[in-house]
């Protein structure tokens, strides 16, 4: 959500006057956080809200991933939807990127995760997982193991030689086990289930956002995704907060016994593809006119990758105390 196109206040204030009938502009500002989309603040007189430019959606994506907010919403998940225009359209063009609007939810992401912020977490996304398998529509995990290892190949010999070895490893390994992880069960998944993709108010789960990577893909790559970020606590795997998500999501959706074999290898999958994600960002910095610099250490996922590399049994008993 860094700011990679800007918009003047003029640009925003006709904007606002040719499209939408949500009050005249009072204020707004760039977002820096994410890595994706441009996103600002806006205010005007009659609310708050969030716009957001698309950098690279085309628009069968979008539409993809707007008609699974709506459909998510009518399924009781708190998320974020489009505001329509006054054309009824849920995007315009702005600065030659596909643009919409989305009303500002109350809450704040939570900093100092606690083991009801994972059960709540936990619980939702088992949730998201059952509501999404009635949507009708398949969209395709572009941050695949194809995907990486294309991505890899630009850059690897950059890395210093343990983490190329590393790397290339941990990536054969992944291969090795696609037609087993196949098997799993699937559907549409977040993708991206980060704390800073959630809000709390008053310690309660108010909106799961940024749907903006939701793909089909083994359900359970969702989970460790949510493990690997909400349940580390200054570099260390909280075992309390890990219970607290299994726990919770089993009371809705329980995980099969192929999933429960496969869970590390998962882990192992989900910080894969994060570390990746960041190298590409290290390597093929984008331009962009505000980011926040080092929101996105590559060494972070770097390391939760080797711990689950060297604590093979770790989730299998972690499982086994829920």
């Amino acid at each position: 959500m860094s700011v990679f196109t800007s918009v003047s206040k003029q640009q925003l204030i006709n904007h606002l006057h040719q499209h939408y009938h949500i009050g005249e502009l009072i204020d707004y500002e760039g977002i820096t956080a994410g890595v994706e989309n441009t996103n600002f603040f806006v205010t005007t007189n009659q609310g708050e809200y969030v716009l957001t430019l698309f950098e690279s959606h085309s628009l069968e994506k979008l539409s993809f991933y707007l008609g699974l907010m709506a459909h998510l919403a009518k399924a009781g998940i708190p998320t974020i939807q489009a505001v329509s225009s006054n054309q009824d359209k849920l995007l315009h063009t702005l600065n030659g990127k596909p643009a919409s609007f989305i009303k500002r939810i109350k809450g704040a992401n939570p900093v100092d995760v606690n083991a009801s912020h994972c059960a709540q977490i936990g619980k939702m996304l088992a949730r998201f997982h059952l509501a999404a398998q009635r949507y009708p529509y398949q969209m395709e995990n572009e941050f695949d193991l194809a995907w990486q290892k294309n991505t890899v190949a630009g850059w690897v010999h950059k890395m210093p030689a343990n983490d190329a070895a590393l790397l290339q490893h941990e990536l054969t390994h992944q291969l090795d086990l696609k037609a087993q992880i196949e098997t799993l069960p699937t559907g549409i998944i977040h993708g991206d289930l980060f704390r800073d993709n959630s809000l709390f108010d008053a310690d309660k789960l108010s909106a799961i956002l940024d749907l903006y990577t939701a793909c089909n893909d083994s359900l359970l790559i969702d989970i460790a995704i949510v493990i690997n970020d909400w349940c580390f606590k200054s570099s260390v795997l909280n075992e309390a907060l890990v219970n607290s998500v299994l726990t919770a999501y089993q009371t809705i959706r329980p995980l099969e016994n192929s999933e429960k074999e496969l869970f590390n290898d998962c882990l192992r999958m989900s910080a894969l593809r994060f570390w990746v994600l960041r190298l590409d960002l290290k390597y093929n910095p984008r331009s962009n006119e505000k980011t926040s610099p080092d929101a996105y250490n590559p060494d972070e996922y770097k390391q939760k990758l080797i711990k689950y590399r060297e604590n093979e049994d770790l989730i299998m008993r972690l499982l086994s105390d829920v």
